[in-house]
């Protein structure tokens, strides 16, 4: 008997170390759940559109928001770059590894993988103060910059309000192991510092000899790389060394990941090669974990069972920026700097391209069928937004793709292309006709779309029949 019955959408990425049992993925998309009736809807993952082209051929090392102007360091140079994009030469920062930023109201700092530096707004100039220690990361805390200690357990600080002014004497080690010092960051005005092994707190007690002490949180897991964290959802999120994903909830480590989550985390050749960072969106906070092999991306306002996405630019395993800013006093707006070339891009939610290359949006299915028998598909039938082709050029007939595999996703057929429709079509039912025999298990379907345009999808149905055993 011929049965309707739904096709397990995608709704996370969710491939596990065997595609026998799962194949499912969700690529360049993202999930708003409905409050009132808990139903999930899919959508295009936003665009980015050029904001400012730096240029030279080498890749942006990190942005900050300095009171409300840009700071860029793109390959050696530090550039400041204004809210309608103009960039400025404003001298040289030394290495090629990617920067960590960070300042007190009236100055910037720079920690570089060679040297460490001051912006004041107007000159930059290298950190010479004698009782300066090699840094490897920086943050701001109660007027007082800090420090990890490069290479080693101990983490310093500046003079109160002047990041160019040391004492030898403002240095303490974190006391729970003797693990190395990776990153400071500071949230909720207390100060965690990562380690390769461990995670440790410290606050402004105020006392005279050295002003800061450690609290009661204490974690034995470390951080996976120095870049491999960020601050979310009023707390802070990271990569760990044991290559799962956690946030600080409450004092206490949780984890965020899921086997699944660490099958693609396992797959990458040097987790400690992950960036992290965050940004806001139309009410969806997003961490994303950005290494040369693939980009993960968690969305903290979702439950944590769908809570996983992949994002990949055209023609690449992963994403093509590697550090984020949100400039406040530019209305919220979101720039992120491109890891290969000097352009800084306007992440944009009603931009469906990134500067002009295609965002492949691609869903793969969990397994279906009814279970213990071979079926036959005689159609299929998705639930898209129609009518959402453009006037002219690239997506004036835009169109989605369907494939079938047989075998758990390792191989697929043909692919079968539908129309959106032309604008403004609202009628329009996105339909594909029989794709025959399936074996009992390893029946899988992937939807894909290129063309530069919305895409919204809420519902897919098979029609099938359980043939004979």
């Amino acid at each position: 008997m011929l049965e309707r019955v739904p096709i397990p959408i995608a709704r996370r990425q969710g491939e596990a170390k065997s595609k026998f049992v799962s194949a499912q993925t969700l690529t360049n998309a993202f999930l708003e759940q409905d409050p009132e009736t808990g139903e999930f809807a899919l959508y295009k993952a936003p665009g980015l559109s050029l904001f400012c082209n730096i240029g030279g051929g080498v890749g942006v090392r990190g942005l900050h928001d300095f009171n409300g102007v840009l700071l860029a360091v793109v390959g050696t140079t530090l550039y400041t770059v204004t809210e309608a994009g103009s960039a400025t030469s404003r001298g040289t920062i030394a290495g090629t590894e990617p920067v960590i930023m960070s300042n007190n109201g009236d100055q910037a700092v720079i920690v570089a993988d060679a040297a460490s530096y001051v912006w004041n707004g107007a000159s930059l100039a290298t950190i010479t103060d004698t009782d300066f220690q090699t840094a490897s990361s920086v943050d701001f805390l109660d007027q007082y910059m800090l420090f990890t200690k490069a290479d080693s357990g101990s983490f310093f600080l500046s003079a109160l309000a002047d990041a160019a002014s040391y004492d030898a004497l403002d240095i303490a080690s974190a006391e729970s192991r003797p693990d190395p010092l990776l990153r400071v960051l500071v949230q909720n005005r207390e100060a965690l510092l990562f380690g390769t092994k461990t995670l440790e707190d410290w606050y402004n007690a105020g006392d005279a000899d050295f002003p800061f002490v450690r609290s009661q949180t204490y974690a034995e897991v470390g951080l996976a790389g120095k870049y491999a964290a960020a601050v979310i959802d009023n707390s802070v999120a990271w990569l760990a060394s044991d290559k799962t994903v956690r946030i600080l909830r409450g004092g206490t480590p949780q984890i965020i990941s899921d086997a699944l989550v660490g099958a693609e985390i396992e797959s990458w050749t040097d987790a400690g090669a992950t960036l992290a960072f965050a940004f806001t969106m139309r009410g969806h906070q997003y961490l994303v974990l950005r290494n040369p092999d693939g980009c993960l991306v968690w969305d903290a306002s979702l439950p944590a069972a769908v809570a996983w996405s992949v994002r990949k630019s055209y023609g690449s395993d992963t994403w093509r920026v590697r550090c984020c800013e949100t400039m406040v006093d530019w209305g919220g707006r979101i720039v992120m700097g491109d890891a290969s070339t000097g352009v800084i891009y306007a992440l944009d939610a009603d931009v469906y391209s990134e500067n002009g290359d295609p965002i492949v949006l691609e869903l793969t299915s969990r397994t279906m069928g009814p279970g213990g028998r071979r079926f036959t598909v005689y159609g299929v039938e998705i639930e898209i937004e129609p009518g959402v082709s453009l006037m002219s050029g690239q997506g004036s007939d835009a169109k989605v793709w369907l494939e079938a595999s047989r075998d758990s996703g390792h191989t697929f057929g043909s692919r079968l292309e539908r129309s959106l429709g032309a604008t403004g079509v609202r009628n329009r039912r996105i339909r594909w006709g029989g794709f025959g025999q399936f074996p009992p298990r390893g029946g899988v379907l992937r939807l894909g779309c290129s063309d530069p345009v919305r895409i919204v999808i809420t519902k897919a149905w098979a029609d099938i029949q359980a043939d004979a055993a």
